[in-house]
Order: C-alpha cells, then structure tokens, then sequence
C-alpha cells in the first residue's frame, strides 16, 4: 500500500510538470503568434517598397527550428532580409530580439503568393535604342524569381538606351539598360572654365560619351587634353 502511495504521488507530480510543460508551450506559441504577425507586416512592407506594384495574397512565415524557452524574456527588435532574398518568392530571412543590451537572432523561412506588374518589351527593341513607353506594356505576373531590378516609369522618357536587343515578352531590367550620352565621341562642344573668378569659354572636343553629370576628357586645340563635367548637349564644365 506505501509503495502505491508512492506511485500515485510520483505520477501526479508528473501530471502535474507535463500541465506546466504545456502551458510554458502554449504562452511560447502565443508570443510567437504575436511577433509572427509584427514580422509579417515587416516583410510585406520589404517587399512592396522594393516592388511597389506587388500585390500580396498570402505570406508565410514559420521559424526555422523549434521554438526555444531562451527567447522568453527577450523581445522582437527589427526584421532583416537580404537583397538577394527580396529577389525570390521563397527564402530566408530573420529576427532580432533583445533583452536589454542582450540581443539574439532567429531565422525563418518565407514563401509569398503575390503578382507584381513589370515593364515588358511589346515588340522587339533593338540594342542602342532610346527607350520609351510606346515600346513597352505594363503587365501583372505571378512572382517567381527576378534577377536584376525592374524598371520602373523614370526610365520611359528617352534618357536610356538599351544595351542588348530586346525580344517581345522579355522583363526589362536596370541590367539591358545604360543612360543615355548627351555628348558622344568626336563632338564638338563649348567648355567652360572658371578660374580665380575669371570665366572663359572656349571650343573643343569630345574625347569620349558622356551622360548629363558625368566626367569625359576633352580635347582643347592644339593637343591640350582636359577633363569637364558634362552640363548639356553641347555645354560642358572644366574641372580644376
């Protein structure tokens, strides 16, 4: 009879730490189910500033490992995810969670169900060609995976040219595309030269392409070569 007594007080001591067990999981779950929400809306904003035209219709979120009794005390603090994460719609990212000065770091696995419309070529577009709206559509796909930066309306207005040819259908990233010369090679141009409160303005050569802001060398009669800051077509700056 004593030793049943001691069975039946050992097992409802047990009973007892498997009921406490249970609530230290369920209060961990519901923390994490809090900061699961917090990191949600993190990640959606990540997502929609990098691709403003994304529309999300479900975004998953699930810690990579079990969930440990050391991040009890400590709390969410910010979310961080790669550039080359943002680049798929499935990955990792993680969490940064703090305890006063102690921090910690948790990571997790995403997989997004979202469509993003994109600039696409609606015909072919060969290489070195101004680019402009009539060339291209803006078209809603299913998020996948894209490689390099899409474009977006700023680079529609003639100031970009394309590096490659272009086919019917093909996305059309910062990568097919380069800014387009305002001055090209062997071109003559007025130079501008401010010195010690004196200004001169003289003629001279294009040695090279160059962009609005961008700094080519010139060539100044007889064989003075120079470098200037590209102002506008034909205007440029001479550098000190």
């Amino acid at each position: 009879m004593h030793r049943l007594c001691i069975i039946t007080t050992n097992g409802v001591v047990l009973i007892r730490i498997l009921q406490l067990f249970a609530l230290v999981l369920l209060l961990q779950q519901a923390l994490f189910a809090t900061d699961a929400e917090v990191i949600r809306q993190a990640l959606i904003k990540k997502f929609q500033s990098t691709y403003p035209t994304m529309e999300i219709k479900q975004l998953y979120i699930s810690p990579l490992g079990h969930i440990s009794k050391h991040y009890d005390n400590y709390r969410l603090k910010t979310v961080y995810i790669s550039q080359a994460a943002l680049k798929a719609n499935h990955g990792t990212f993680s969490a940064l969670y703090s305890n006063g000065k102690k921090e910690k770091k948790r990571f997790y696995k995403f997989l997004l169900d979202a469509t993003v419309s994109l600039y696409q070529a609606h015909q072919e577009i060969p290489a070195n060609t101004p680019l402009d709206s009539s060339m291209v559509d803006l078209r809603q796909t299913h998020f996948k995976y894209i490689r390099f930066t899409p474009i977006n309306r700023r680079y529609l207005y003639n100031n970009y040219l394309t590096k490659r040819a272009l086919h019917e259908g093909d996305i059309i990233t910062t990568k097919d595309l380069k800014i387009r010369p305002l001055i090209k090679h062997g071109q003559s141009v007025q130079a501008t030269l401010h010195e010690s409160g004196i200004s001169a303005t003289f003629s001279a050569k294009a040695m090279q392409d160059g962009a609005r802001g961008e700094i080519i060398r010139i060539k100044r009669h007889p064989n003075i070569i120079l470098k200037a800051k590209v102002l506008s077509e034909d205007q440029v700056e001479v550098l000190p």
